[in-house]
């Protein structure tokens, strides 16, 4: 009977046509085609797992142990710390938006980037301004990565005054204060999703807000 092995995931894609039982993370990130030496690689609980563990590249994955996943986030070595260079298909996506009338700064702060869309506009009469800027952390690698939550101006409300569901939390990100909307899409597919359907994903939230 064939051996059952738990599945590697590498940036939330199955590697496929990967026998090895017991495979070095070395092995694994050369299987995906890129150059282990230039990676950083990240062992996560679960595909939600927004921070994951450090491992060495030397480190054993034992897959015959159990059939649950194994998931693993690569990210380049070179990635930027503070000001720097965002992925170019992370800047397209922003020329698209600008495009659209949006005012978007992008800042690179390790393994994510701030995207702040300025003056992002409200849904008349369900909150108690017309606009606010918008926040939204795209994590590294672009857009494989799963975007998640957003946030706003610490003090949007309702048109009432009540502070909307899933929102009573302020962070501090890039500087400033922020209200966090826990809101969260289904599924992600990093063939079709993007920061323009995150977009999308907010503007259908807001309107439907209580």
């Amino acid at each position: 009977m064939t051996e059952r092995l738990a599945p590697i995931y590498v940036n939330r894609k199955l590697l496929k046509d990967f026998d090895e039982p017991k495979p070095t993370v070395f092995a694994v990130v050369k299987a995906t085609g890129r150059d282990p030496n230039t990676c950083d690689v990240f062992r996560l609980k679960s595909e939600n797992d927004e921070k994951g563990e450090p491992i060495e590249l030397t480190a054993i994955l034992d897959r015959t142990v159990s059939d649950q996943p194994i998931y693993l986030r690569c990210v380049p070595k070179d990635r930027n710390v503070g000001q720097g260079p965002a992925p170019d298909r992370l800047v397209a996506d922003v020329e698209t938006l600008k495009s659209n009338h949006y005012k978007v700064d992008l800042t690179v702060e390790g393994a994510r980037v701030y995207a702040k869309i300025l003056g992002f506009p409200l849904p008349a009469g369900r909150f108690n301004k017309p606009a606010t800027d918008l926040l939204v952390i795209v994590p590294l690698p672009y857009p494989e990565a799963k975007l998640d939550m957003f946030y706003t101006d610490p003090d949007v409300t309702l048109s009432g005054g009540a502070i909307p569901k899933g929102a009573e939390t302020l962070e501090q990100h890039d500087g400033r204060n922020w209200r966090r909307f826990s809101w969260h899409t289904g599924s992600w597919n990093p063939a079709v999703d993007d920061l323009l359907s995150h977009i999308s994903f907010v503007q259908q939230r807001l309107a439907e807000v209580d």
